[in-house]
């Protein structure tokens, strides 16, 4: 099942969940080469969980967590994944203690702060080994983030192609980050065979396996994602329809649930290609959704599609801005008052529904409130999943201040 949404401190650990049948792969702390097994030949995306070590903290708050919260025990798993598929292989994040330091038995390394500390019991390198690849097998590699606990060996796999945002291969390059202890342990990367990425990837290029961008805990951080049959049926559907695969949002995070992924697409064609209001008209209203959501992605996305169909720029800066906008022909006013009032009110006054009715006919009007409940349930799902806009996005909307903060402000 495909897991999209913005990395934070608290929640990049549930990120890159992939929807793979697993092997557990932990315990060994050496093999002999000549009694390694053969690598596994494979007919579908095959998944391998490896121990690389745990993060022992004395208390989980610096993650927006509490104690009951993660049931008393407030250390984390560090887990490395192995993805086999017929096409090759994507070794995804390579663990917190480099395999050099890792002695028979274990180690432990104390990080000065309380009882906190980083601990592992058996080297990368020998459950990989275990399974019949060596480093040089790898085809390719893959860190959610580049952080200490995520990089350690990633030294081992320079004949390996590095798959890494734009914006995370930067910010682990940087002068600041070539100061720090952890740099040591992946600067081999800056000379190994790179693909940067600016947004989702498509492994193996048969949408099986993917790299899902969710920036937020990093610049780039990024998340592992494998498409079920079902969803794969549905992409491949919507592909039919549009002639492109339903990577980055609203889509990816659609494929969540298979089943809406090409009805919301079938409507979204509706409203492009046979709706009866015309697309200046349409647009508009897209944007009020967008506005009254805050919903950067959807706002931004339509810019340039609005303008090209005939909508004014101040018109669209007054909705970006929360406020009526001047200067706008009858059908515009119209059209912002039907979607506002159905926006704030939940319904639509006598008046402005007899001056939709004599403008648009029954059929423009349910139009109308159609675009705002699909766009609202578009916005809706990315706020959820706290869609971000691209590295080089510029968010146009600022938050409305809700009741709770105005009333605040107003007692101060």
């Amino acid at each position: 099942m495909r897991t999209i949404r913005r990395a934070s401190a608290a929640r990049s650990a549930v990120l890159g969940v992939v929807a793979m049948s697993a092997v557990i792969v932990s315990g060994w702390t050496g093999v002999d080469a000549q009694s390694a097994p053969k690598p596994p030949q494979v007919k579908s995306p095959r998944l391998y969980v490896f121990d690389c070590g745990v993060l022992v903290r004395g208390e989980p708050t610096g993650y927006n967590l509490t104690t009951a919260q993660v049931g008393g025990n407030t250390n984390f798993s560090d887990a490395c994944f192995l993805v086999v598929h017929p096409r090759g292989t994507l070794l995804w994040d390579v663990g917190i203690i480099p395999d050099a330091q890792i002695t028979p038995g274990g180690i432990e390394i104390p990080l000065g702060r309380g009882s906190t500390a980083n601990k592992a019991s058996t080297t990368l390198k020998s459950q990989i080994s275990a399974i019949g690849y060596q480093p040089k097998d790898i085809t390719y590699i893959a860190v959610s983030h580049g952080h200490a606990d995520h990089v350690a060996n990633a030294n081992d796999y320079s004949a390996s192609t590095w798959l890494v945002q734009r914006a995370e291969r930067d910010s682990m390059f940087s002068d600041q980050a070539r100061t720090q202890s952890a740099f040591a342990n992946y600067s081999g990367l800056e000379h190994n065979k790179t693909v940067l990425l600016d947004g989702d990837h498509d492994v193996f290029g048969d949408g099986t396996v993917m790299l899902i961008s969710t920036p937020g805990h990093t610049p780039g951080h990024q998340s592992l994602d494998k498409m079920t049959p079902v969803q794969k049926k549905a992409a491949a559907e919507y592909k039919a329809l549009r002639g492109s695969d339903p990577a980055g949002p609203p889509w990816a995070v659609l494929l969540r649930v298979p089943d809406l992924l090409v009805p919301a697409l079938q409507i979204r064609l509706h409203y492009v290609n046979n709706s009866v209001v015309d697309q200046r008209l349409t647009e508009f209203a897209i944007f009020i959704a967008a506005r009254q959501w805050t919903n950067n992605f959807e706002f931004g996305a339509h810019y340039s599609a609005g303008v090209k169909a005939g909508l004014k720029p101040e018109i669209i800066a007054a909705v970006a801005e929360g406020r009526r906008p001047d200067g706008m022909a009858d059908d515009e006013a119209i059209v912002y008052d039907v979607c506002t009032e159905l926006q704030h009110n939940q319904s639509i006054s006598d008046p402005t529904y007899a001056r939709a009715l004599a403008k648009f006919g029954e059929a423009g009007v349910v139009e109308l409130a159609g675009i705002q409940g699909y766009y609202t349930f578009l916005a809706a799902i990315m706020n959820a999943a706290r869609v971000t806009l691209p590295a080089n996005g510029n968010p146009m909307l600022e938050r409305f201040p809700r009741l709770g903060q105005g009333l605040a402000a107003a007692g101060k």
